[in-house]
């Protein structure tokens, strides 16, 4: 199938009320998630997985199978700056996909959700090409994508504490520890899951200050430390902003704001 067919396929699928009608063009998604053209990739695959996951007739068989192809796509060329890192962040937001479908109707087994959980966080950890746009490809966007699955994890079910906090150690890691800029709006995205995983109620304050304070203490010296300090105040500030406006983790603000002032 040429690529002009097979947009024009997914385009009729995003026209028609019954997505069921087009699940036939499932393979092709998943074959060419991380495909660098933009429209394809992000336009038109992306929103016909997400009008897919949600919508369709798909049974658990065949759910489990979808989750663990994207979950092995986490890996492809994760030590390489490449185009590899489009299978991988289109990947992200495909589970996002899914896990809202587990939120609105329960079909995700304990086992799989653990598994979801553990190679999500390990992926992260592992991924290099924090690039934001790419020139002539569009968005690879791994931090912002990352953020976004953080956040849909930390609703799953099955998440423990410990899951909770290595994911807070993970985006403290990527602003302050990896010497990139983020610039494009990942820092926000970052907050808002950051937010959301504080609201746990399971979460020990004490230990919730103590990592909010190691954004005051940030090691290197030159050009590193540059980076590492505006990632972090960036990070910060949008943080304040989600904070205030939820009643849930207003009382962390005392501590965000210190940072803001001393950090």
């Amino acid at each position: 199938m040429t690529e002009s067919i097979l947009k024009n396929k997914f385009r009729e699928a995003l026209k028609d009320q019954d997505i069921n009608q087009h699940k036939y063009l499932l393979k092709e998604a998943l074959e060419h998630i991380g495909d660098i053209d933009s429209e394809l990739r992000d336009d038109l695959i992306l929103e016909y997985l997400f009008k897919l996951f949600i919508e369709a007739d798909l049974d658990t068989q065949e759910l489990n199978e979808i989750t663990l192809e994207l979950i092995s796509n986490l890996y492809v060329g994760i030590y390489e700056i490449s185009d590899l890192v489009f299978k991988r962040t289109f990947s992200m937001l495909a589970l996002v996909a899914l896990i809202k479908r587990h939120t609105i109707k329960p079909w995700m087994s304990y086992d799989l959700q653990q598994k979801l959980i553990y190679e999500s966080i390990e992926s992260f950890s592992l991924e290099k090409d924090m690039r934001g746009y790419v020139e002539h490809k569009g968005w690879a966007h791994a931090g912002a994508h990352g953020a976004d699955l953080f956040l849909a994890i930390s609703k799953l079910e099955s998440i423990i504490v410990s899951d909770l906090f290595q994911m807070l150690d993970i985006v403290y890691a990527k602003l302050c520890k990896e010497q990139f800029t983020f610039n494009l709006g990942e820092d926000k995205r970052m907050a808002r899951a950051v937010s959301e995983i504080l609201k746990h109620k399971r979460l020990n304050r004490k230990k919730i200050t103590t990592w909010i304070n190691t954004f005051r203490r940030i090691d290197g010296h030159g050009i590193s430390m540059v980076i590492s300090k505006s990632n972090a105040r960036n990070f910060v500030t949008a943080l304040s902003v989600y904070m205030k406006h939820d009643q849930e983790i207003v009382d962390l603000c005392h501590e965000i704001n210190e940072v803001l002032v001393l950090g």
